[in-house]
């Protein structure tokens, strides 16, 4: 990855709250895969999904990994209850970023699940 963290400043930056059980299965999956943990998302041709415990950040694989968006800053100092959503911070890097947001969110989900589904298959050896 050659985006640097300050080096590309964001076009905008909106406060955002990611639904619990996205952010809890994303740690679930750095738990388990290591991070980071790129993966592609199916759908949006070009684009792949970087998780990190402190950031996920959408790139264009086809343009050097150009950032697309990213999602930082996630509030969970003190946090006690696994089924309340988190506060975080969406930056916009792409004058379109805003209108995939949505999409690249539910890519992230079917993704996370098929690395699930793969791990089980590995389980039983198939």
């Amino acid at each position: 990855m050659n985006f640097r963290e300050g080096r590309i400043p964001p076009l905008r930056t909106l406060p955002k709250i990611v639904e619990a059980q996205l952010f809890n299965r994303v740690r679930l999956a750095l738990l388990r895969q290591g991070s980071p943990l790129r993966l592609p998302l199916h759908g949006l041709r070009g684009v792949d999904v970087i998780l990190e415990r402190h950031r996920w950040l959408a790139v264009d694989r086809f343009r050097n990994d150009m950032p697309i968006l990213a999602v930082t800053d996630f509030e969970t100092t003190d946090r006690s209850d696994l089924h309340f959503p988190i506060n975080c911070r969406l930056h916009l890097y792409h004058h379109h970023a805003g209108l995939v947001i949505g999409v690249i969110v539910t890519a992230i989900e079917v993704a996370l699940e098929g690395q699930a589904g793969h791990g089980k298959d590995d389980a039983r050896g198939e």
